[in-house]
């Protein structure tokens, strides 16, 4: 894929992307209360169309898509 439609792409979901980072700015996250912070990640990660969603103990989100190497 060239640069220019990596760039195309990413300016077709600018939208979304600027969406979702209002909304995690939004959301009060003090120290050992992200729950809801944790929640609107795992939402937009549901959306987007991740495999397999993860939150750890601590509250790290990770997530895969697809199968292959990294």
């Amino acid at each position: 894929m060239k640069a220019s439609e990596i760039a195309a792409a990413a300016q077709a979901y600018e939208a979304d992307i600027v969406g979702f980072l209002r909304d995690l700015i939004a959301i009060p996250a003090e120290s050992s209360h992200e729950g809801p912070v944790i929640q609107r990640i795992r939402q937009e990660m549901e959306k987007v169309g991740f495999d397999e969603i993860r939150i750890d103990g601590m509250g790290i989100s990770w997530g895969e898509s697809g199968r292959g190497r990294p």
